[in-house]
């Protein structure tokens, strides 16, 4: 199977729906950690962050949700400048947000299976994108991190 293939949102979706539903299926419930205030503002900080780096990606670049492999142009401007991957990073950052507001085993699990999956595609997409551009997506990967900004 090739790498332009394995790079597909649509099966990247249904590979973590499938795996959620089977944490949910298999594993018993039981509470994590207790919800508290501070697990509420950590939830709703997320939630901030999703909004704020989730649809304006999709604005700058209106192909990402097709895949790396048909973006016709390296984009480095808007979140893009910010994180190399703001639609990943906000899915990661929301995911671990839900988790503080439903700490349950089940919810961990599945935040757990989120992010390896959207590591593997991070990193299946960095191949596909340096195959791509070259010389400039390895100068744009050293400005800028990977799916966490910088804060200073």
């Amino acid at each position: 199977m090739s790498i332009k293939k394995l790079i597909n949102p649509p099966f990247m979706i249904f590979l973590i729906l499938v795996g959620i539903g089977l944490i949910f299926k298999f594993t018993p419930d039981g509470i994590v950690l207790e919800k508290n205030i501070f697990t509420n503002i950590l939830s709703l900080l997320a939630i901030v962050y999703w909004v704020r780096f989730s649809p304006p990606s999709f604005l700058v670049n209106r192909k990402a949700l097709l895949g790396s492999y048909k973006t016709e142009k390296l984009i480095q401007s808007g979140v893009y400048k910010i994180v190399r991957h703001p639609i990943y990073s906000a899915d990661i950052v929301l995911g671990w947000g839900i988790f503080l507001f439903w700490p349950t085993v089940i919810v961990l699990l599945s935040v757990i299976l989120l992010d390896i999956i959207l590591f593997c595609w991070m990193h299946l997409e960095e191949k596909v994108l340096i195959e791509k551009f070259g010389n400039d997506y390895l100068e744009y990967k050293k400005k800028v991190p990977m799916f966490l900004p910088r804060i200073f």
